[in-house]
């Protein structure tokens, strides 16, 4: 692992304790003149540590904590570690945060604690082995991509649109995104949602997301095509998820992206990736209190053309224009069958 030898140019007030297990700051550090600064123990930060310049790097084989009660302020960061840096106060960069190895770790259920990209700083170097395994902050920021992950993937999430007033902050959870435990509250429209993953996000003002998926991710089994997934989001005011929207979608049923409309992140508990119905789409005049598990698509002719199951999306737009017959099984065993004219 490569080491940086630090040229260093402090001023430092009051007190700084140097001990073999943490970088001890009681005062006040201040980093000039394009400085490149290497810590290889423990920061323990109670006082002003500011860099306006320069680099500062996080080196060790193992685990490095930064704790204390005041949060220290990079300019440029660089984390290579053979485990993790795992924040216990809040760190904020100002221009780079540089992801070499090792993964920087904050504890998800305690959003008070982040890294935080301030302005128009950026981040580089993010993969699967260097990430965000936890809560990242962004402020001042007007388009932005959260380097977030489960520890072993990134599995980042972007915004656009943002006014630069506010703050938005972001952590990803590779579980089911159950709440109350069930998954089956959903506006009518929406077939599935993903039992897989989900994202917290939150900020006050209306935004776009981006969404990712990968193999993991498993849209395989929710869809067999693309264009029907969507980001959804957990609303808190109607209990129930509802559709996002599917603005852009690229990719495959393995790798690939989904793009929101606008909506407000902290009208939501969660968002994660669903799958609209068309079970109902250009279909006028249905109403049941079941729900659609089966239907068969005829022509007019009588043959059938397809057949679309439970979770699945049917749209019409596959078929050629004209006069189909839909013969719709209900949970409840009943059928109902319409015919549908398709433009």
């Amino acid at each position: 692992m490569k080491q940086i030898l630090p040229t260093v140019f402090f001023i430092m007030l009051q007190t700084v304790v140097l001990a073999q297990s943490a970088f001890h700051n009681l005062g006040n550090v201040h980093i000039y003149e394009d400085a490149n600064v290497g810590i290889h123990t423990n920061l323990i930060n109670n006082g002003d540590f500011v860099s306006t310049s320069g680099l500062v790097g996080l080196y060790n084989e193992e685990t490095i904590t930064v704790s204390g009660t005041k949060k220290p302020v990079f300019y440029d960061l660089e984390v290579m570690t053979g485990k993790q840096v795992a924040l216990q106060t809040p760190v904020v960069v100002t221009n780079t945060h540089n992801f070499v190895e090792g993964n920087v770790v904050t504890d998800k259920a305690n959003p008070e604690v982040y890294l935080e990209f301030k302005g128009n700083s950026i981040h580089i170097g993010e993969n699967d082995r260097s990430h965000v395994n936890g809560c990242v902050s962004v402020s001042k920021s007007s388009d932005f991509s959260f380097p977030i992950g489960d520890g072993e993937r990134m599995r980042e999430i972007s915004i656009e649109g943002n006014t630069e007033e506010n703050t938005y902050a972001a952590a990803y959870f590779y579980t089911s995104p159950e709440v109350n435990g069930t998954n089956d509250f959903k506006e009518e429209g929406l077939a599935g949602v993903s039992k897989k993953e989900y994202w917290k996000l939150k900020g006050k003002g209306k935004i776009v997301v981006t969404l990712t998926w990968d193999k993991m991710s498993d849209v395989v089994n929710m869809t067999n095509s693309i264009n029907n997934l969507s980001v959804v989001g957990w609303s808190k005011s109607e209990k129930q998820w509802v559709n996002l929207g599917n603005f852009r979608v690229s990719g495959d049923l393995f790798r690939g992206s989904v793009t929101s409309e606008s909506f407000i992140p902290n009208d939501f508990s969660v968002i994660t990736i669903g799958v609209k119905s068309g079970i109902f789409k250009n279909i006028s005049n249905v109403s049941s209190t079941s729900e659609v598990v089966k239907v068969n698509i005829f022509d007019v002719a009588g043959n059938l053309v397809g057949t679309v199951n439970k979770d699945e999306n049917l749209d019409l737009r596959i078929y050629a224009k004209g006069i189909y017959i839909l013969d719709m099984k209900m949970s409840d065993g009943k059928r109902l069958v319409k015919k549908v004219l398709n433009k």
